[in-house]
């Protein structure tokens, strides 16, 4: 089942993207995000950074919306980067969404086999025996416990994040590794990136 996301969230080292679409009334972005954040609350516990990246976006809805999210998450750093400013150097160059992106809410189960030429965000469990592809980014607001392929196309700047992180195999890229066991769950989102030709794994909020 895929439903159509005007919002679209990205995990960084740094903490988290959330890109708003340019031509979607406010109450409608306010709204979506407002879901997102109550639906999600686990996957965005313990976040202190968050950017909202936009396009057109008054004063006033910007103090609403760190309004919202100081509400939801609580402790946050919010900042704003305003994507019209060609110059703006708030903008990351490891930032640029994806064109499209997948929104399951669903688990996944053995056997099952996701593959999508965009980012994936997932809003239940991949459980071991299936298989997450993605030429984007790959975002579980649950736990991994299969098969996940970011930047299927070959690109390593692309990550992968998870509630619970513990997938059979990972991959970004070109790059594999296998999830090493772990005695007890991380108590925060983890995030798989592509460093010094490795997978390494971190606290979504390092």
């Amino acid at each position: 089942m895929q439903e159509k996301d005007n919002i679209i969230i990205k995990g960084k080292k740094e903490g988290l993207e959330i890109l708003l679409p340019a031509k979607v009334s406010f109450d409608m972005i306010f709204n979506e995000l407002q879901q997102k954040l109550e639906k999600n609350e686990v996957f965005f516990e313990g976040l202190s950074n968050v950017c909202i990246s936009y396009t057109t976006l008054s004063a006033q809805n910007r103090d609403k919306i760190s309004s919202l999210l100081k509400e939801k998450l609580r402790t946050i750093n919010i900042t704003f980067a305003d994507r019209s400013k060609k110059d703006n150097k708030n903008v990351s160059n490891t930032v640029v969404p994806n064109k499209k992106s997948l929104y399951l809410k669903e688990t996944i189960r053995s056997g099952q086999r996701v593959e999508y030429d965009g980012s994936i965000i997932i809003l239940g469990d991949v459980n071991a025996g299936a298989e997450i592809i993605a030429t984007g980014d790959i975002l579980i607001m649950g736990a991994l416990r299969g098969l996940a392929h970011a930047g299927a196309l070959g690109d390593e700047k692309s990550i992968v994040t998870a509630i619970e992180l513990q997938p059979v195999q990972l991959r970004i890229g070109n790059l594999i590794a296998v999830s090493p066991d772990k005695s007890s769950k991380s108590k925060y989102p983890e995030i798989a990136c592509s460093k010094n030709g490795t997978i390494t794994i971190e606290p979504l909020d390092k």
